[in-house]
């Protein structure tokens, strides 16, 4: 009960509805009330975007965004629980792989590519069961050095 009363004062629960009743062509609203519960936290799609100190509420274009997934839409993200492998700490199995290529790659030098495919095989070696990781971008940004670190062409890594 206690959950409840909290989540209801948490969230607007009216504005809510109305924001999801809108239906999904309006953003708008969607957006609005998102932006009031989450403030900067809120998704990129929900926040405005500046040109030279212009507003611009243009949509992001393909090449404006790299997404990462632990998983592919119809599988489950599996975690990993805290023990002598993970340092003591608790992670998502995606994280724990990316995380391990990283530290064995040369100063990172991975291409968004390269590092899911690595994350995946890690995976499967951690034998945890159907788990898929995904990369959403377009075939340049694919290919683009993760995170601005340039990729050690003479190892292929």
């Amino acid at each position: 009960a206690n959950v409840i009363i909290a989540t209801q004062d948490l969230f607007p629960t009216r504005a809510l509805g109305n924001a999801i009743n809108t239906g999904t062509d309006n953003m708008t609203g969607i957006g609005s009330l998102l932006t009031t519960i989450f403030g900067n936290n809120v998704s990129l799609k929900f926040l405005p975007h500046y040109e030279r100190d212009i507003l611009n509420l243009r949509s992001l274009t393909e090449d404006e965004g790299i997404l990462l997934s632990g998983c592919q839409a119809n599988e489950l993200s599996i975690d990993m629980p805290a023990s002598e492998k993970t340092g003591g700490k608790a992670f998502g199995a995606f994280t724990y792989s990316v995380l391990k290529v990283i530290k064995e790659s040369e100063l990172g030098a991975l291409t968004n590519r390269q590092l899911v495919v690595k994350a995946r095989n890690e995976i499967i070696k951690l034998g945890i069961g159907q788990q898929h990781p995904c990369l959403y971008c377009s075939d340049e940004n694919a290919d683009a050095a993760f995170l601005g670190h340039q990729p050690n062409t003479t190892t292929g890594a």
